[in-house]
């Protein structure tokens, strides 16, 4: 890949994430999920079209990924747009809980731009040896300009915050699994830096919560979900009919993402 990628894992330092400036001018949008509700002023539902098999709502105060167990890739997602100026800080975090163990393969998936993390289990993909064996994983990927990078780890625990930080100064923008959420060093579970990311021309950009399930993944209530989503930046979020004329890009966008799980 053109730009230069910088893989931080364990208790590294993830530049960025560590403190973030908090601009006078930044605006600050939360979502609770406590509603029971989607909060249109600030999302857009997205469904890959296979309908009856993902689902994406609130309830009990959390935004809850479940699965009918169709032997089928579908996924749903929250969906919100950004203006991107690359000259103001924009930080994006929510709390993730994921501890399904059944068959199949599922994830919750947080991300902005062409950039996920994930917290899931891809079953039966990965040999050791002759054997095949399920592997439980965090997974840090991208698309860019055709490029595909999806990088690996083992899933060391089941609750967490994902962090997405963009840092105007440096122009890089940092991402993060943390087992607190305290965003700093010490709870740093896994870390990835992409370099010179206003070169990627993301406008409008992508903020998005939600997840996919395939292979005969039946995830309950309570298996997967979201909780206390926070995104603050100079960016702004427009209003529903501004999302739907965004469409077609959004359609275009989705589906390099499905090209990344497949």
């Amino acid at each position: 890949m053109k730009n230069v990628l910088t893989v931080l894992v364990g208790g590294l330092l993830m530049i960025g994430c560590c403190v973030v400036p908090r601009a006078a001018e930044a605006t600050v949008y939360t979502d609770d999920f406590n509603d029971t509700t989607m909060n249109t002023s600030l999302w857009s539902l997205y469904s890959d079209g296979v309908e009856g098999d993902t689902s994406l709502y609130e309830n009990e105060g959390v935004l809850n990924l479940t699965s009918t167990g169709e032997d089928r890739n579908a996924s749903k997602d929250y969906v919100s747009t950004w203006v991107f100026d690359p000259t103001h800080d924009i930080m994006i975090s929510s709390q993730f809980h994921y501890d399904y163990m059944g068959i199949g393969d599922s994830a919750l998936d947080m991300g902005m731009g062409t950039f996920d993390l994930y917290a899931g289990i891809k079953a039966g993909r990965y040999a050791v040896g002759d054997v095949e064996t399920d592997y439980f994983k965090f997974r840090i990927s991208d698309t860019v300009d055709g490029d595909v990078l999806d990088l690996n780890f083992d899933r060391t625990i089941d609750s967490g915050y994902f962090g997405l930080y963009y840092n105007a100064a440096t122009d890089t923008l940092n991402f993060g699994v943390f087992d607190d959420a305290v965003l700093t060093p010490e709870h740093l579970v896994l870390g990835y830096t992409y370099n010179d990311f206003s070169t990627l021309d993301l406008d409008p950009m992508y903020a998005y919560l939600g997840g996919w399930s395939d292979r005969g993944a039946h995830l309950l209530e309570g298996d997967a979900y979201f909780d206390d989503f926070m995104a603050e930046g100079s960016s702004v979020v427009p209003e529903p009919a501004t999302m739907a004329l965004v469409g077609l890009g959004l359609i275009g966008f989705m589906s390099k993402r499905k090209k990344i799980k497949q």
